[in-house]
């Protein structure tokens, strides 16, 4: 697991889903923006999005 986890509210699972979307560090999800991130993902149709 990569460094997301350690960010504040971000677990296991979240991690997992934001490395699959691309995102695999901090810098990668402030650069994206959380919004554009969380519209990548529900488009991925992962669960709970």
């Amino acid at each position: 697991m990569s460094n997301l986890t350690e960010l504040r509210n971000i677990g296991p699972s979240m991690a997992s889903m934001l490395e699959r979307a691309g995102i695999t560090s901090a810098a990668d999800l402030k650069r994206e923006g959380s919004r554009a991130v969380f519209k990548r993902l529900k488009e991925q149709g992962e669960p709970g999005m």
